[in-house]
């Protein structure tokens, strides 16, 4: 994990930033709940989160000791007295059944399996309680994140077999839901349209966008990977006829409870 990733992460704004607002707003919060932030990341949506919870708390959760003590450093209790950051592993989550919510944003996409990510959910999740979901979902060849799964399964970069992602298609998340337990409200893609005018733009948004791959890219073969990234997906997505290189991205939101007992 390079804190120089971090530092770079957390100086960008997010360009989904906007959707997430809307979509905790949409849970209509009464203010007093205790929610957990899978995958928190440097702890940015995890304040906004605090911000509708005047009597609640929130945890922040991520399995990347750099990343939470980084986290608290921009985020101390004293200025965020209902903030958390806490180190842990979404697959093997120590809770008692106590969060009314559990919200995760654009950081589930890197565990391949998630049958046993949603079941440790169930688990700790009060009756009734919601899940808010998004992550990156299936998408076209031309895709960044097809193109990624396609690198890390060459030769070329067999540092970098452990890395894992996995993204599913609406369809698939509702089976799972349904075989863990949970009440679908919503499953859907939300495409984010993507555009650039320069190779240099679509670095930078590479950078500002996936911590979970840059942050973790041995320094030696940082600037390689990033160009071999960015020159197939240029290739894939030519610039049109007023030079803007464009695509979407897939972005699946899922929105879910605790089915009553039978």
């Amino acid at each position: 994990m390079y804190s120089s990733s971090i530092e770079s992460y957390y100086n960008n704004p997010y360009s989904f930033h906007f959707r997430i607002k809307d979509l905790i707003s949409q849970l209509q919060l009464r203010g007093d709940e205790k929610i957990l932030d899978v995958g928190c990341g440097d702890g940015r949506l995890t304040v906004e989160i605090s911000k509708y919870l005047p009597q609640g708390y929130v945890i922040g959760l991520d399995c990347f000791p750099e990343i939470i003590e980084f986290a608290k450093s921009k985020f101390n209790r004293e200025n965020h007295p209902n903030v958390e950051f806490q180190l842990g592993d979404a697959r093997s989550l120590e809770f008692e059944k106590s969060f009314d919510v559990i919200v995760s944003f654009e950081a589930l996409h890197y565990i391949p399996e998630h049958i046993s990510v949603l079941t440790r959910f169930k688990e700790i999740i009060k009756p009734k309680g919601k899940i808010l979901l998004t992550f990156i979902g299936e998408g076209s060849k031309n895709s960044f994140h097809f193109i990624l799964q396609e690198l890390l399964l060459h030769s070329k970069w067999k540092e970098l077999k452990n890395f894992h992602y996995q993204f599913y298609s609406p369809a698939d998340y509702k089976k799972m839901l349904q075989t863990v337990g949970f009440c679908t409200n919503r499953v859907e893609v939300f495409p984010l349209p993507l555009k650039h005018n320069s190779k240099i733009e679509i670095k930078q948004h590479i950078e500002k966008e996936w911590l979970s791959l840059t942050s973790r890219i041995p320094q030696e073969i940082y600037e390689v990977f990033l160009e071999d990234l960015v020159t197939i997906y240029m290739e894939r997505n030519p610039s049109n006829q007023n030079g803007l290189i464009e695509s979407d991205k897939q972005w699946l939101e899922i929105q879910a409870t605790i089915a009553p007992p039978a």
